[in-house]
């Protein structure tokens, strides 16, 4: 899949929960809302008159529908990202939780200021300053990270399921010469095991890099047997 595909797949998963979701999918799908998110903002800076009486502009409506538009997919992608790190979706509440604890102990520390409490709202800074940079560093370290596994407990590595990584055939042995005329029929059969067992050798190893899934895999093993 190219960038855009990546970018533009989150919306065709919109309110799907369940599953994974690769690195390039989100961070890809973050680079397009944000570009786009700017581009209106420019927009709206550019066309803003302040001797206009009107209460709203068009441009500030084309902003507020693209937010509620791309706000699901944000949190749908973001949770796929999670059960790509064989982790539960919850820990986005956590994240959630913090930005609004920091929230509110800003708030409080503007009170604590109002109130000539200086030392107490010098505290209340430091505590939202760690939370609202503390969080945002965790998430980007955790949504680079890599899968460990190609299959856990939420799906198939989502690189194979959508074509990131081409299936490769199984190897193809050479074709061993033919025995004498002379040769009993035992030699013919056994030299027909040894070509399929060593392309079971090739099939394994396939399956071990992450080229190809688990139920091609057995596709393709089934197939060999069946030769024997």
């Amino acid at each position: 899949m190219n960038p855009f595909q990546y970018a533009i797949l989150p919306f065709k998963r919109y309110f799907e929960f369940s599953g994974r979701s690769s690195r390039s999918e989100l961070w890809w799908f973050f680079l397009l809302t944000t570009l786009s998110g700017f581009l209106l903002q420019m927009i709206s800076v550019a066309t803003f008159d302040p001797w206009s009486y009107s209460s709203y502009r068009f441009i500030d409506v084309i902003i507020l529908l693209w937010t509620l538009f791309t706000f699901i997919p944000q949190i749908s992608v973001q949770v796929r990202r999670l059960h790509d790190l064989n982790r539960t979706g919850l820990w986005l509440l956590l994240f959630y939780g913090l930005y609004l604890i920091g929230v509110m102990i800003s708030l409080f520390g503007v009170f604590l200021a109002g109130m000539g409490e200086f030392g107490g709202f010098g505290l209340m800074l430091v505590l939202c300053l760690v939370i609202l940079i503390g969080t945002p560093i965790w998430q980007i370290v955790w949504y680079c990270l890599s899968p460990v596994d190609q299959d856990n407990r939420f799906g198939p590595n989502p690189l194979l399921m959508h074509g990131s990584i081409p299936a490769t055939p199984a190897p193809v042995a050479a074709p061993t010469p033919q025995a004498p005329a002379s040769s009993a029929p035992a030699s013919s059969q056994d030299t027909s095991s040894s070509s399929v067992n060593d392309r079971l050798v090739g099939l394994n190893k396939l399956f071990e890099d992450g080229l190809i899934d688990e139920k091609e895999f057995k596709n393709k093993k089934k197939k060999l047997l069946d030769e024997l």
